[in-house]
């Protein structure tokens, strides 16, 4: 008897090495879940939340036993890599103040939603240090008032890195391109452009709109200048849109942002794409096929699918390819809505949601109009709204909601 006990022993380490690695691996496909393709329901133990905000404080802490307040700004480093995945496109930036005496850190800064402003203080508090959270949620609509969003009015500018003519360049707007501002310095606004990039941009290359004026503009069909045209004696570069309004005798006649209307030669334009909401519509038809079907981590076929895997599908199905990851797709497309804005989501927009918990984006739906969306979740596919009027809503996804994208333009 004894002999065999002996021969059970390797054996037994072997289940127990194995448990172990298995449960390192099951933390780690937790997180990535967590992170790349939707958020689990249901896991046992402690909540996923908490699980999540311990995972955190311990990849910022790292090999420290406990919080060291010389490496404050190195802490904030690692959270920041932590939670931004593209830092070009999402709002966020903290300062810290230690007050040696109180032995208090005082935040500033300023994020572009609520959770990305909360986490920071809750890291560090729960690291152990006391907290006054002085950050910033934009957009800072005291300084604003009610016209949050514009377009640009001059034919080419500059978007730049800080409020200064002489500032490194971001990247660079057209006439016609939209942008939504967050906050007021000096003569500059800090904007995100239509393509999601943040930045400043002067003032006198903007026309402010409110929001009814701004949602007209955005989801009206546009024509895109395939060349450098003269009207009058003002140049508009090859890329500016212009909202199109009739097409007769080879003649585009289009609206400018002025809202006077001109007549522009076809040949030097390319008009709204003929077609497009059938080809959305046959998307989003061939999207309410997996209705039902069962959230599969990692999956892309009818037996499952994640979140990211069913919006790659369901765009392939149109000739779009998108990639593979939620954070991922989050690049592709034209900044259509934010956290405060959601009004001119359309049916075929991305639409993405953050973790309370990480700040980063974690889930990913495709709009079907109406605030309505058709997204991969435990336990199945299904249709969920940002509507609290609506019997579909889900408050978490209202609260978590990112940035809406559209992935085809103009």
């Amino acid at each position: 008897m004894k002999t065999k006990h002996v021969y059970l022993v390797p054996f037994l380490i072997l289940f127990l090495c194995f448990g172990l690695v298995a449960g390192e691996q099951e933390e780690t496909r937790e997180e990535e879940i967590e992170t790349r393709r939707g958020i689990p329901v249901g896991i046992s133990g402690r909540s996923y939340g908490e699980r999540a905000m311990s995972n955190l404080v311990e990849h910022i802490l790292g090999t420290d036993e406990k919080a060291n307040p010389e490496r404050l700004e190195e802490y904030l480093e690692r959270l920041e890599n932590r939670m931004i995945t593209e830092g070009n496109f999402i709002p966020y930036e903290v300062q810290a103040q230690l007050d040696d005496e109180e032995e208090k850190i005082t935040l500033d800064g300023h994020a572009g939603h609520p959770y990305l402003l909360d986490i920071p203080g809750i890291v560090l508090g729960k690291m152990g240090f006391e907290v006054d959270n002085n950050m910033q949620l934009l957009p800072d609509k005291e300084s604003l008032g009610d016209k949050l969003f514009a377009v640009q009015k001059t034919s080419e500018a500059y978007v730049r890195k800080n409020p200064d003519n002489s500032s490194e360049v971001v990247t660079q707007g057209l006439y016609g391109h939209h942008y939504f501002l967050l906050k007021k310095n000096g003569d500059f606004y800090y904007v995100h452009a239509d393509e999601g990039y943040l930045g400043y941009i002067h003032k006198d290359n903007l026309s402010e709109l409110d929001e009814s004026s701004f949602t007209e503009y955005l989801n009206s069909p546009k024509v895109f200048l395939l060349d450098e045209i003269l009207i009058g004696e003002r140049k508009f570069s090859a890329g500016s849109l212009m909202r199109h309004v009739d097409s007769e005798n080879n003649m585009l006649k289009v609206k400018m942002v002025d809202e006077n209307e001109i007549v522009i030669p076809e040949e030097v334009a390319l008009p709204p794409l003929d077609g497009r909401e059938q080809t959305l519509q046959d998307m989003l038809d061939f999207a309410r096929t997996y209705k039902g079907t069962s959230y599969d981590w990692g999956g892309k076929s009818c037996d499952g699918l994640d979140c990211s895997g069913f919006t790659q599908m369901v765009f392939r199905s149109i000739g779009v390819q998108l990639p593979r990851d939620s954070y991922m797709q989050f690049n592709v497309g034209q900044l259509v809505a934010t956290p405060w804005y959601q009004e001119a989501l359309e049916p075929g927009d991305t639409m993405f949601f953050v973790s309370p918990n990480t700040g980063r984006i974690v889930h990913v739906a495709i709009s079907t109009g109406n605030l309505r969306y058709i997204h991969a979740e435990e336990p199945v596919v299904t249709i969920n709204s940002l509507d609290p009027e609506d019997d579909d809503y889900v408050d978490r996804r209202k609260e978590s909601f990112f940035y809406g994208k559209r992935p085809y333009v103009r």
